[in-house]
């Protein structure tokens, strides 16, 4: 009895204590945070670096690269308590959190990190000694029932078990076609039991013949039969360096600082795809411009949550480039 009531208070204080997206995306915390995905070098040369953000139990998980250029991985337990988890001098791609355990993904490798012991255990889905290539590098990961999805260049979709951590199979779909052209893997979400990827494509359309570029679907448990849903290029351009995100049978893509979306009842064989897109305006001096995201959008009740980069001229020949928390209503 005493245990029970222990447990009831422990819930009931986790609860007035949680905060919100909407809290933490108001904070001055994020505010600090957005700001160093944009720097200036060199007088009036910006550079600009991709956040990743994760939200699990009332606590936001977020990676972003330090000014001393070590990219670094926080979890903030609420709007003032906060632990920096993981340091690298290795580039974060992605981090995924799933109860005890936050996957931390490089280019040529994944870290998988638990939470509660502090373990940290190397894994890499190509047993290979050389560097990997551009095309062959990590770019992505999802995490579903039980299995990492690591989206992987030219090398396809790898699955991880979370139990074991080996590889139980890797699927490369339409990376090589038959026209010649080829493709990568740069982007990967699911929800249950089915899985989107994203694929770029690598060689250049011709008169004759495109590239794929747009979404792969398939079923978790059997990836050797996929649908194919290209981007209409004429109505919709194509998708490069998307970060993808997957809420309530919704995919959206944040396509080069542009948030599109597409309902999953639209992804069937060599249907072309005409994403919809969420503008994100703001005022400056009498026009409205449009502000940029940067690196995920996390998606909460019909609400988007991230970084984005805004140019504010305000009637300057140069314009001033800044970096906010973003938080738009759909």
């Amino acid at each position: 009895m005493k245990q029970l009531v222990s447990m009831l208070l422990l819930a009931i204080s986790f609860q007035l204590h949680a905060a919100s997206l909407d809290d933490y995306f108001s904070s001055n915390k994020l505010e600090n945070v957005c700001k160093k995905t944009l720097r200036t070098s060199n007088g009036n040369i910006w550079r600009t670096f991709q956040p990743r953000f994760d939200f699990e139990q009332g606590e936001l998980f977020y990676s972003i690269r330090e000014p001393g250029n070590q990219y670094v991985v926080t979890r903030l337990k609420d709007l003032t308590t906060s632990d920096d988890l993981y340091a690298s001098n290795d580039k974060i791609i992605d981090i995924e959190v799933e109860g005890e355990v936050l996957w931390i993904a490089h280019k040529e490798y994944i870290n998988k990190y638990n939470l509660i012991t502090g373990d940290l255990k190397k894994i890499k889905t190509l047993p290979v000694d050389r560097p990997l290539t551009k095309h062959e590098v990590i770019h992505d990961i999802h995490y579903m029932n039980d299995v990492l999805y690591v989206a992987q260049g030219v090398r396809g979709v790898f699955a991880i078990d979370k139990n074991s951590d080996q590889v139980i199979w890797n699927e490369y779909f339409n990376i090589n076609q038959s026209n010649g052209h080829r493709s990568k893997v740069i982007n990967i979400v699911g929800e249950n039991g089915t899985l989107y990827a994203g694929l770029d494509n690598l060689t250049m359309p011709t008169r004759n013949s495109s590239p794929f570029n747009g979404f792969i679907k398939f079923d978790a448990n059997n990836p050797q039969i996929f649908t194919e849903s290209p981007y209409d290029r004429r109505r919709a351009g194509i998708m490069a360096y998307a970060h993808t995100t997957i809420k309530d049978d919704v995919v959206y893509i944040n396509n080069m600082g542009h948030l599109q979306y597409l309902e999953t009842k639209v992804f069937k064989a060599n249907k072309k795809l005409r994403p919809k897109w969420y503008p994100n305006w703001y005022q400056d001096v009498d026009l409205r411009r449009t502000a940029m995201w940067t690196g995920n959008v996390l998606i909460e009740n019909n609400t988007g949550y991230g970084c984005a980069h805004f140019n504010y001229f305000q009637n300057q020949p140069k314009p001033q480039k800044v970096a906010r928390p973003l938080i738009t209503n759909f």
